[in-house]
């Protein structure tokens, strides 16, 4: 294919309009990591096993973080406590229960509201 491919798909009629990579101004979306917003102070938070998921914590609009260094970052959790909630999340997701891994996970429920202060609801779904 030699010719460069355009920046936009046109109608069948030759009009613009269909599909754009970027808005039809040309302007660009910011790219600002200051934007995220996590769950507000109250929400409740899951505590939830899934398959590949390292923080396994769900929020009204689903996963919350995607590595314990998020986690550290977003909410000020020690290294120590995230790394135990990675390690948790590994070694459950593969579906299977047991008594240690739901102690552990209350254990961690517990850890979790104290090093927020309490500023959100969590609970272990097992």
């Amino acid at each position: 294919m030699s010719e460069d491919l355009p920046d936009r798909m046109l109608s069948p009629d030759g009009q613009t309009g269909g599909w754009f990579a970027f808005p039809p101004d040309g302007s660009r979306p910011d790219d600002d990591d200051a934007s995220w917003e996590g769950p507000r102070d109250g929400s409740l938070i899951r505590f939830m096993a899934e398959i590949s998921v390292d923080v396994p914590l769900w929020g009204p609009d689903g996963l919350i973080f995607n590595d314990g260094d998020e986690l550290v970052a977003e909410w000020g959790i020690s290294e120590d406590l995230a790394a135990d909630i990675v390690r948790w999340g590994r070694t459950s997701s593969d579906g299977l229960q047991s008594p240690e891994l739901d102690a552990e996970a209350a254990r961690l429920v517990r850890a979790l509201a104290e090093h927020t202060d309490h500023r959100f609801r969590f609970v272990y779904q097992p």
